[in-house]
């Protein structure tokens, strides 16, 4: 049979396959090179080559009203000295501080609450193995004078240091991350101190339709200037429609405002405000092209920025895209936060992660089934991922909390480059899988749908049986046609392992491999594994498993006649659904 690299298997990955679907810029740590024009980032000079690719996303800058007592203020009250004396007197009033009110009722007026972002850290870019560090920037908005912020989550999410400038400032606000959504893409910060200007959000949406004047504030990244030379722009335009699509390649968001007041690199972020400086959407995408820029609906974005003062929605911890590859999909993560359910998981930067819950994942280039699956059961749930690690060539399994990764044994991996298979004889492997068990439900695993031959009987000599193949008797009776049998002893235990795979050791077989501990993916059932080749004079193979659970109370064998590769990775199918047999 022909041999395979690595565990990769059926992942032969070409960077010239590479999709990225739509293309948008990030702002922001997590974006790979191809999107970091659009995100700001200025990594190295290779960064921004690749970058040039990519559009334009949202940013933009803001000044402080009144933190602490250096305010730049000079309108605010001051208390005269008084020269003590032996005479009791009235104390003088001192003038309450001003109560900040909202840099609204001009549009003018959304540069005081509007902030520039600076990020360092490192990422991965999608099909690379190596780390780079960078400084990005994006933009967000004070929206209470207490210090709450917003902006984007791809601006924020795994960069280890977040600082915020006020326009015309060159002394950073120190800022906290509080929460954040990498599917609506939002993120809400707390910045230190209080008494800072802010936008409030428009109360009447039903008013934002086709043709409202809007501005959207930003600071976009100019790749000749360095951080400080960015400034505060405003851009005007139109609402073109409040129903834009919200799949991305790095988002899923309900609820999209499509506007043509340019944005640009930087600007992920920032408000998209109205005449009276009020707030109607967070800018987060932009395409060059056709001119297409995109905020995220206020009115959806509300509850999610509500719930983000508390904590992370919606969310494992990743700063990730959507990639198209030719043999694969998934989720290309560039970046991780440190203590998320990714990271516990042992998700690294550089990881795909191609399958969670069983669906393969961003198969139409966005992250809708991404976040779908998190939406229905909440990033607090037990949920099943397989990852493919680019670096060293592993593909691994494992649980968000719950069982970390680790490298998924393949038998097909493993064994295919012990066969002698003619390439012609292998195929693109089988299409289907349906679910058999025996007759009594006891034991069940997942075959080929062309196996159309199959039934359940007890075996009065083992115990509860399922045979499978495209034809039982081909199968029994010659070394030609492939199949499967599954069995379980109860009145056999874990010391009796090698007796049962002896009952199958003198098969006409040229060449044996010796025996191997092997345990399923999720440490359930444990026990060894044989290999015989060139069977029968032929060059198909057989590979022979027993195992038993945990408490060793009974043993489960498995017997496979291997005739091309594809009968390979039915068998780690036909192991990998037993796992869940009860």
């Amino acid at each position: 049979m022909t041999a395979r690299r690595g565990g990769l298997q059926a992942y032969e990955i070409s960077k010239r396959a590479l999709i990225l679907r739509p293309p948008c810029p990030f702002s922001g740590i997590g974006p790979p090179p191809a999107l970091a024009y659009a995100s700001g980032q200025q990594a190295g000079a290779a960064t921004i080559a690749l970058a040039l690719v990519a559009t334009a996303c949202g940013g933009g800058s803001a000044e402080v009203g009144a933190v602490g007592a250096d305010t730049g203020n000079t309108d605010r009250p001051t208390v005269a000295a008084v020269e003590p004396t032996a005479v009791a007197t009235e104390p003088t009033p001192v003038p309450a501080e001003p109560t900040p009110e909202p840099s609204t009722g001009s549009v003018q007026d959304v540069v005081a609450a509007t902030v520039k972002i600076q990020t360092e850290g490192t990422f991965v870019p999608p099909l690379e193995v190596a780390q780079s560090s960078f400084a990005g920037i994006g933009t967000g908005f004070v929206i209470d004078p207490s210090g709450l912020m917003v902006t984007n989550n791809h601006v924020v999410t795994g960069a280890a240091i977040i600082q915020v400038y006020f326009d015309g400032s060159t002394e950073p606000v120190n800022a906290r991350l509080l929460g954040v959504s990498e599917c609506s893409d939002l993120a809400v910060l707390d910045l230190d101190g209080e008494g800072y200007d802010f936008l409030e959000f428009r109360d009447d949406m039903d008013g934002v339709t086709p043709g409202l004047p809007i501005f959207a504030a930003e600071y976009p990244l100019n790749f000749d200037t360095d951080f400080f030379a960015v400034d505060y722009t405003l851009t005007a335009g139109i609402v073109s429609t409040t129903q834009a699509g919200g799949e991305t390649n790095w988002a899923s968001v309900d609820g999209v405002i499509e506007h043509d007041a340019r944005i640009r690199g930087g600007n992920s972020g920032g408000p998209l405000v109205d005449e009276q400086g009020r707030v109607v959407g967070i800018n987060y995408a932009g395409e060059d092209t056709n001119d297409l820029n995109s905020a995220i609906n206020a009115q959806e974005a509300l509850p999610v920025i509500e719930a983000l003062k508390t904590g992370d929605v919606e969310s494992l911890g990743i700063n990730g895209q959507a990639i198209v590859l030719d043999d694969v999909s998934g989720v290309w993560v560039s970046a991780v936060a440190s203590g998320s359910p990714a990271d516990r998981a042992g998700i690294l930067p550089g990881d795909l992660i191609t399958v969670m819950e069983t669906l393969p994942l961003a198969t139409d280039g966005t992250l809708s089934t991404y976040c779908d699956i998190i939406r229905t059961n909440g990033p607090s749930a037990t949920l099943s991922i397989e990852v493919v690690r680019i670096g060293t060539e592993e593909v691994l399994t494992g649980q968000i909390n719950g069982t970390p990764l680790s490298q998924a044994f393949s038998f097909a991996a493993e064994l295919s480059d012990q066969m002698d298979d003619d390439p012609a004889d292998s195929t693109s492997g089988y299409q289907t899988y349906e679910f058999v068990s025996d007759d009594t439900g006891s034991v069940g695993v997942e075959i080929p749908a062309a196996w159309v031959d199959r039934y359940g009987a007890s075996n009065p000599d083992f115990g509860e049986s399922i045979y499978a193949a495209p034809s039982i008797q081909g199968f029994t009776d010659t070394w030609d046609v492939p199949g499967v049998i599954v069995e379980r002893s109860t009145t056999l235990t874990s010391a009796d392992i090698d007796a049962v795979l002896d009952l199958w050791a003198d098969l006409d077989c040229a060449e044996r491999s010796g025996r191997e501990p092997f345990a399923t993916a999720d440490g359930v059932f444990n026990g060894k594994w044989e290999v015989f080749t060139q069977c029968g004079g032929t060059d198909t193979a057989t590979l022979i498993i027993a195992v038993s659970p945990l408490d060793g109370n009974s043993v489960v064998r498995m017997f496979f006649q291997i005739v091309t590769d594809e009968d390979l990775e039915a068998a780690d199918r036909a192991i990998a659904t037993f796992d869940s047999v009860s």
